[in-house]
């Protein structure tokens, strides 16, 4: 389901770095990579981020949601770095951090390592103040970007998925892209950000695996064409291939989830990871009852593509999803009791 700006409660990330970086924090045991092929069991995990706020009270929301996830089993915690939150300005010449901004990412990231989750952490390009740079320009912002986080963070995070769902709006502007955005020059633009991505993230540490992601809503023969059409492109400069399924309560398209991810991840020779699953439980969308009832079936399915990762969106209601009236992905409410699917759909992906 497509979300431009808005991911994991927090967004997407946008990092840029300059010449001075004095001393980098490091923390932890060197991250150990996901499978790199998918002769293991799938894993498990959810996406639960900082909201926006980035304030002491939401780093502890955000604790208590590991907490959560390693007494339920789970192994992976999905989240999205916000490049508004972590930088404040900057040029062509040098980026200028926000220390209160990094530091709330720096507590939840640790302390989900700590308690021995691995990290899938969703990043943009250059912040949003260099939208409209040239395309040089903007490379060398989302170097500098990526290359300081990738080195404040080398220990904590196991994926580094660099841009969000990029196949229906544009990774810069943030925009729907129209029926024809997947232009020659467009996957070709993305391919340069992200072969440059993965070679400073790699640099940083060469044990954790470079992806990107694609939609897929609504789930169909249609939506798997235009991942092809997608990975053709991005996938020699990927460890990994991700996508995002959707298929609501539609019984046929979720029983063709794990041949779709079996053919991908064939046709690529590369790991699969789910980046999100979910249902919007809403007045006007579907109800709690299809989310308990439909969502251990896409998982059961989706296992049968052996995908290496299989990652529930969202733990948890924010807000500003509308909280029990409207948009609400969450297994838990936003005053943190728990849905009617939240015993199922844990006993299903653990």
């Amino acid at each position: 389901m497509t979300r431009t700006r808005a991911l994991l409660g927090s967004g997407l990330v946008l990092v840029v770095l300059t010449a001075v970086v004095a001393v980098l924090v490091v923390r932890g045991a060197e991250a150990s990579p996901p499978a790199s092929s998918p002769g293991g069991a799938t894993e498990f995990g959810f996406n639960a981020g900082l909201r926006d706020s980035h304030s002491s009270s939401d780093v502890a929301r955000f604790k208590a949601n590991v907490d959560d996830l390693v007494a339920n089993g789970q192994t992976w915690v999905r989240i999205g770095i916000a490049s508004w939150v972590v930088s404040t300005g900057g040029s062509v010449d040098g980026i200028t951090w926000s220390n209160q901004g990094l530091a709330a990412y720096d507590q939840a990231l640790s302390y989900a390592r700590s308690k021995g989750l691995h990290v899938f952490l969703v990043t943009s390009g250059a912040p949003d103040w260099a939208q409209n740079f040239t395309f040089a320009d903007y490379v060398k912002v989302s170097r500098d970007y990526w290359t300081f986080l990738a080195q404040r963070y080398r220990d904590d995070v196991d994926v580094w998925q660099v841009f969000n769902e990029a196949d229906g709006s544009d990774f810069r502007q943030f925009k729907p892209l129209h029926a024809n955005g997947l232009s020659s020059s467009y996957l070709q633009q993305m391919k340069t950000l992200i072969e440059t991505a993965g070679a400073v993230i790699h640099r940083a540490n060469p044990r954790v695996k470079v992806t990107t992601n694609a939609s897929g809503y609504p789930m169909n023969d249609a939506q798997q064409a235009e991942w092809f059409r997608y990975f053709d492109v991005l996938a020699p400069v990927l460890d990994m291939v991700t996508v995002d399924v959707y298929p609501g309560t539609d019984s046929g398209e979720i029983d063709k989830l794990g041949a779709r991810i079996a053919t991908l991840r064939t046709h690529y020779s590369k790991p699969v990871s789910i980046g999100e699953i979910g249902i919007s439980t809403c007045r006007s969308c579907s109800s709690e009852t299809d989310q308990r009832t439909y969502m251990p079936r896409v998982i059961a399915s989706l296992k049968k593509g052996a995908p290496v990762v299989i990652l529930y969106y969202a733990l948890q209601d924010t807000a500003d999803d509308g909280g029990r009236e409207a948009g609400s992905h969450g297994i838990i409410y936003d005053d943190g009791t728990h849905k009617p699917a939240y015993d199922a759909i844990m006993k299903a992906m653990r």
